[in-house]
């Protein structure tokens, strides 16, 4: 008798430790009552943490974190309706013996049209086609080169320190019959119809696919004396949806140096400049309405004493974002050389955006 309560009471046991020892998770997205999705699932004992990965298309990493709770806020903007995976791992940071588990949770995210008309595009930041000085012309030719067939859209050029009413000059790119297939302007703005300096954007056809051209952008001043200039980088504006930051170089007089901002949406803010240890030396309210964009001289703000550390900062206040830049000129050759703080040169679907 005795025998049989304890087998009994070993096979309770194996079966208490195997039941312990089975980690099962469980979870599913629903939406809140504030319109964003959330993602939910069941506690598992001995767990004290949960990591969650954030892939695209069940591969690509987003973005990882670790939580203590079951239940974790899906906070993202997207350009296009957009499957996003919860891999969900069950961990123990005290059990050296807790097996882990995992869930995989899809959570579909609905096209955001804000977002999508801020990030499907791609900015050239300064263009322009303008007499200068000592008898140049500035210039700016332009190639685009298709990546996928079927590549339409427009090129849109607005001038700086325009004001209402818009008058962008606009031009249709067709780029619809093979890879590779491209197109050239030498001087494209004049090439729209206008003139003066300013930024141009790259926008697809609404119902094409997001992968956008391959852009080549020069800007160049044709002289007496020869041609100077240099190359553009093309801004992905899902790059600059936090403020920005430009490192101003060290003081030299052969040079004058411009800041530019695009404004993405209503825009307002402060560009400030201080020294590295934070002091300021000069400041410039900035307001700007969506699509407009300005070109300062950091003379009028910053002064001419410029110092090696020096840093401009657009602070932003109510969510203003804006893309910003800058140029240095030669003083002697008037040889312009932009500079942009963030750059993305591999093929862009803009499609993709996300934040």
């Amino acid at each position: 008798m005795r025998k049989r309560v304890f087998v009994a009471t070993l096979v309770l046991m194996i079966a208490g430790v195997s039941a312990q020892a089975a980690c099962v998770l469980t979870g599913h997205a629903e939406i809140t009552r504030g319109g964003w999705p959330r993602v939910f699932w069941d506690p598992v004992a001995g767990a004290d943490s949960y990591h969650v990965e954030i892939l695209r298309d069940n591969e690509e990493h987003v973005r990882s974190q670790d939580v203590t709770e079951p239940t974790i806020d899906v906070r993202f903007q997207t350009a296009d309706r957009t499957v996003l995976y919860y891999r969900v791992t069950a961990e123990s940071t005290t059990d050296r013996n807790f097996e882990r588990c995992s869930t995989v949770v899809p959570v579909v995210l609905e096209r955001n049209a804000n977002f999508r008309n801020v990030t499907r595009r791609l900015i050239i930041p300064i263009a322009g086609s303008a007499p200068g000085a000592n008898g140049a012309y500035y210039r700016t030719s332009l190639r685009l080169t298709s990546n996928v067939v079927a590549e339409r859209g427009r090129l849109i050029f607005h001038q700086f320190d325009e004001h209402f009413p818009y008058d962008p000059k606009t031009l249709r790119y067709d780029l619809g019959h093979s890879v590779g297939e491209s197109v050239f302007y030498e001087d494209i703005v004049a090439q729209m119809g206008g003139s003066g300096i300013g930024y141009i954007e790259v926008v697809p056809d609404d119902d094409t696919v997001g992968y956008m051209p391959s852009i080549e952008t020069r800007v160049y001043n044709d002289s007496p004396e020869g041609t100077f200039g240099g190359f553009v980088d093309t801004v992905n504006p899902v790059d600059f949806t936090s403020s920005s930051l430009v490192k101003i170089p060290a003081a030299d007089p052969r040079f004058r140096m411009n800041v530019g901002i695009i404004a993405m949406g209503p825009t307002y803010g402060l560009l400030q400049a201080t020294r590295k240890d934070g002091t300021n030396i000069g400041f410039t309210n900035i307001a700007l309405n969506p699509g407009t964009a300005t070109m300062i001289p950091a003379a009028t703000f910053a002064g001419f004493d410029r110092q090696a550390g020096d840093v401009i900062r657009f602070v932003a206040v109510n969510g203003s974002q804006a893309i910003l830049f800058y140029t240095l000129t030669d003083n002697t050759t008037n040889d312009p050389q932009v500079f942009i703080p963030s750059q993305n040169t591999k093929v862009i679907n803009v499609n993709t955006a996300l934040q």
